[in-house]
Order: C-alpha cells, then sequence, then structure tokens
C-alpha cells in the first residue's frame, strides 16, 4: 500500500496542472511542520517550477499533534499572515 502526504499530494497534484498550463504557478503553504522539514519545501517545488510565495508553519514537533490541526487552525493562521 503506498502511502503519501498531504503536501507530496498537492505537490504531485501542482505539478500536473503546472504541465498542462506552462507557466510558473506561485501559491502560499500553511504546514504544521518544524522549520527543518519548512525551509526545505521551496526547494523541493521550485525544481518542479512551482513557486512558494507565502508560507507559514506550526512547528508541531510529534505526529499525533499534526492530527489535531484542523481546518480551522490552517484558515486562521492564514488570515493571520495574509494581513501582515
Amino acid at each position: 500500500m503506498r502511502a503519501t502526504t498531504s503536501v507530496l499530494a498537492l505537490h504531485r497534484l501542482l505539478r500536473i496542472v503546472k504541465a498542462e498550463g506552462g507557466e510558473m504557478l506561485r501559491f502560499g503553504l500553511v504546514t504544521p511542520y518544524l522549520d527543518d522539514v519548512q525551509n526545505a519545501l521551496p526547494e523541493t517545488y521550485g525544481d518542479s517550477g512551482l513557486e512558494i510565495r507565502a508560507e507559514s508553519h506550526l512547528r508541531k514537533t510529534v505526529n499525533l499533534e499534526f492530527v489535531r490541526v484542523d481546518e480551522a487552525m490552517l484558515d486562521g493562521r492564514w488570515r493571520m499572515w495574509s494581513r501582515s
């Protein structure tokens, strides 16, 4: 059984969208990750012609904490970032 994360699945989906449209895709990303993981994402996405223009991360350290991050928390984080 194959497994993935939502960030890897998003990467795969955006590569498909970019392949159909051809242009550089720019987007914002909110994740529960620590700094080291989050800092690697721009390069990973960039290698595929995708640009993370804005980011925010929650610095969660325990996998169980990831499942407690709900949509309202992510939306709030995004609203907080977009106002600054």
